[in-house]
């Protein structure tokens, strides 16, 4: 993670923790990364088929989570929200942190997640259907150690930098974690019926038997008057259509 400071247009510091998994890699994922796990040590390779490789220094998951916590609280003080940035965040990454949080650290923690953190996704503020490393390069953006952790969050900061976007963008288009815990037990979600997306766009969380009561005018007239977009809407048709 990078602490950036739009006003300064400047990174402050950054964050960077490599946590050991609870099973072992899958060689597509190593593949990418170049990461390996095995007999209990996290290594990186310097190239894909090269001998030579450095012994990471890695941490068990929750230590790895509580530090991070630690580091975002930090901005001087350690009071009022925080905002987290990322790209594809909400769908992705949002509920890694939360999910890892719950199942791994003290409630306390978790409880801080959901009182104080807030996020904000660059791909929705874009608008963009393009993936990070195809943003960067749009932007002639360096991605040649794409998929490492923290380069990802430095091609963000960049897109963020050149495009620009402002801090109030961030915060109008920003997520509570709260929210986002909320949504996980939504059970149109939790069945696929809908996607995040539309969760967060409906005014209350329907169950399997209040969403098929409806017709399929009635949903689509709701789905619209919440601002929910056509592609969206015609999805969730079609699942509604599969599922009865």
């Amino acid at each position: 993670a990078i602490r950036l400071d739009l006003k300064e247009k400047k990174e402050l510091d950054t964050f960077n923790c490599y946590c050991f998994p609870r099973k072992a890699i899958p060689e597509e994922s190593s593949q990418i990364h170049n990461i390996y796990y095995e007999d209990g040590v996290m290594i990186k390779k310097k190239h894909d088929d090269s001998e030579e490789y450095e012994i990471l220094d890695a941490v068990p998951i929750d230590l790895g989570l509580e530090s991070f916590l630690k580091w975002a609280r930090h901005e001087g003080n350690e009071t009022g929200h925080k905002l987290l940035v990322g790209y594809n965040n909400l769908y992705f990454d949002d509920i890694r942190i939360i999910n890892q949080i719950r199942d791994r650290c003290h409630e306390a923690h978790l409880t801080d997640l959901r009182r104080t953190f807030f996020s904000s996704d660059v791909k929705i503020i874009l608008n963009s259907r393009r993936k990070l490393v195809e943003e960067a390069q749009k932007l002639d953006i360096d991605t040649s150690d794409a998929h490492e952790g923290l380069s990802d969050c430095k091609m963000v900061c960049e897109i963020i930098l050149r495009k620009p976007i402002t801090v109030t963008q961030l915060k109008e288009k920003a997520c509570s974690f709260e929210d986002s815990m909320n949504n996980l037990t939504n059970p149109l979600l939790k069945s696929g019926l809908i996607t995040q997306a539309v969760a967060r766009r409906l005014p209350t969380q329907y169950t399997h038997k209040e969403w098929f009561e409806m017709s399929d005018e009635e949903v689509k007239e709701m789905l619209q008057l919440n601002g929910v977009v056509a592609v969206a809407v015609k999805r969730c048709l079609a699942m509604r259509q599969k599922y009865k």
